[in-house]
């Protein structure tokens, strides 16, 4: 905990950048962390992001799947398709 305050990565992720390929609703005024796969196939331009599902304590299977976790915060509560957003990467 020490250490990921002070700036290390969390649990071996890296933070990237990537667009979200559908619109999604947010809780307002909360920093969620969802889980995505990343459709990296277009070289140029950023990976796109897809929301597996709004995850909880008692449903852990999209994180076995997932690529990494979308970071989510802000005013807003719609996020529209092709908004950027931080991505936690899970690495391998």
């Amino acid at each position: 905990m020490i250490a990921t305050s002070l700036g290390d990565h969390i649990f071996g992720s890296r933070k990237i950048e990537a667009k979200l390929s559908t619109d999604f609703t947010r809780r307002p005024d909360v920093l969620e962390f969802v889980p995505v796969t990343l459709d990296a196939r277009r070289r140029a331009a950023l990976p796109t992001a897809t929301i597996m599902a709004r995850g909880s304590s008692a449903c852990l299977s999209p994180l076995v799947a997932a690529d990494g976790l979308a970071v989510l915060g802000g005013r807003g509560t719609v996020l529209p398709a092709g908004t950027k957003v931080s991505v936690l990467e899970f690495r391998n």
